[in-house]
């Protein structure tokens, strides 16, 4: 009896360790799920995804120099530093892409589906505003297609002393099948790896930094096509290439990537429209038919001030005013109806945010200091920055309280609505990132000029999609700045 009675103990002292271990284990397995990993305020390593690759073009000149052992001879050393200089390129490729004007969509061939009247008119802006940028092109590449032929032919009326180069695998497609997926548009996979080669291949041809002995910067256009301009976007900036159909594009719109001498890449602006008459205004039906969508019009402030100590030091510039004049009467002939507009408390925004609503008596100027400028993270590739963690992590927190009170979905039954939002270039920059879902690190890829107008519509679904970035083509050149 004894020992039935010192069993019985045994194995409820067994029973009771092994249900206390697993009781620890749910524990601390509900704990460690419980705990933020990915903090959007404290986490300041740069996530997987959004580390910059500086050899993304394979002409990195560490890679295309055989590499020297620690402590070698100073001799070597010199001699390798040497051979470094020699691959190195001291300039900027910029490559211009246009999107083809609106075209027949009626046609079932290609040569079918040529321009319209109003695409042959988008066409013909786009080249006027190409030549007042007064840029020194080199040439003006086009895709194969009815429409992006058309087009960079009436382009090249404005610009008649570049020759046109035809090249097939600019031609449309599907480069990748997109996240999120969307209902009326499923190629089958054949076509995907059929087109997603060939426009990968385009890629690789035109984007890349400059060959050591070019001596100056080039400008390129390329005229093709929506999926074509968006999959490149997200492959020169890093961006998961699965969310090409997150942006999108209006016909003859232009947008500008800057490959620079280190690898780096900068957006300087997306999607372009802004020097066209509204009645010429246009993009594919299908991105346009939802109702219920919240569209945000996010404005940089004008030129301000950079002497300034202090914020109400730093003023807008008389040149500012004029930047901020232009964009007040470019929303005002969009013809929408804005429901208000949404300021930051610092002055350069408060100034270019007054100057708006006076194209717009009675629209009610909502102040927000969580919108004030301010390092959101730490970016990737990195920049100095004068700032500690602490100050990052606190302006990051505010930054993120602004995404969350601002963007959200529609609800339906209110219709479409529009709100300005006049702040600072580090802060739309990171709201783009935020709505895009891509890296929040890779903010500082994009650059945006002063008096610029970044544009995302959000559905009632939750799309969101980003219609233009930086625009500030309704800003005459000699007025630009950034």
């Amino acid at each position: 009896m004894g020992s039935w009675t010192r069993m019985q103990r045994m194995v409820s002292l067994t029973v009771g360790a092994v249900g206390g271990a697993a009781g620890f284990w749910y524990a601390s397995r509900q704990w460690n799920q419980r705990q933020v990993h990915a903090s959007w305020t404290t986490n300041f390593e740069v996530s997987k995804c959004g580390k910059w690759d500086y050899n993304w073009d394979h002409r990195d000149p560490r890679s295309l120099v055989e590499p020297v052992g620690d402590n070698v001879d100073p001799v070597v050393q010199n001699r390798y530093n040497e051979k470094l200089d020699k691959k190195r390129t001291r300039v900027t490729r910029h490559l211009i892409l246009v999107r083809h004007g609106q075209y027949n969509m009626d046609g079932r061939t290609d040569a079918e589906r040529y321009l319209t009247e109003k695409g042959r008119k988008q066409a013909a802006c786009s080249g006027e505003r190409l030549k007042q940028l007064g840029f020194d092109f080199d040439k003006i590449i086009r895709s194969t297609m009815t429409r992006a032929q058309e087009t960079a032919k009436i382009i090249s009326g404005s610009l008649p002393e570049l020759k046109l180069h035809d090249d097939a695998m600019l031609e449309e497609g599907a480069p990748i099948p997109p996240e999120p997926p969307v209902g009326h548009w499923r190629p089958e996979v054949s076509q995907f790896f059929e087109d997603g080669a060939r426009i990968e291949a385009a890629f690789r041809k035109y984007f890349h930094r400059a060959e050591p002995d070019q001596k100056q910067d080039t400008y390129t256009l390329v005229v093709c096509h929506a999926n074509v301009i968006r999959y490149f976007v997200c492959r020169a900036l890093q961006f998961p290439p699965e969310a090409w159909l997150r942006i999108s594009l209006g016909h003859a719109s232009i947008t500008w990537i800057s490959v620079m001498d280190d690898g780096r890449v900068t957006l300087r602006t997306l999607g372009e429209t802004g020097h066209m008459p509204k009645e010429l205004l246009s993009r594919p039906s299908n991105q346009t038919k939802a109702r219920g969508t919240r569209n945000l019009i996010l404005i940089r402030h004008g030129q301000y001030n950079l002497d300034g100590r202090n914020d109400s030091e730093r003023y807008l510039t008389e040149v500012g005013q004029k930047q901020v004049a232009f964009t007040a009467d470019y929303l005002k002939r969009l013809g929408v109806k804005f429901d208000r507009i949404v300021r930051s408390t610092m002055t350069r925004a408060r100034e270019s945010a007054k100057i708006i609503s006076g194209s717009f008596p009675g629209l009610k100027l909502l102040d927000e200091p969580l919108l004030m400028e301010g390092t959101p993270i730490r970016p990737d590739p990195p920049s100095p920055s004068r700032h500690s963690d602490s100050e990052i992590a606190t302006t990051h927190a505010r930054i993120v309280a602004a995404f969350r009170k601002y963007f959200h979905r529609a609800v339906q039954k209110q219709g479409d609505t529009y709100t300005p939002v006049v702040c600072h270039a580090n802060v739309i920059r990171y709201l783009v990132c935020r709505a895009l879902q891509i890296p929040p690190e890779a903010w500082l890829r994009m650059s945006l000029q002063h008096a610029s107008l970044t544009w995302i519509a959000i559905g009632h679904t939750g799309r969101v999609s980003l219609r233009s970035l930086g625009e500030a083509s309704h800003i005459p050149p000699e007025l630009q700045s950034r």
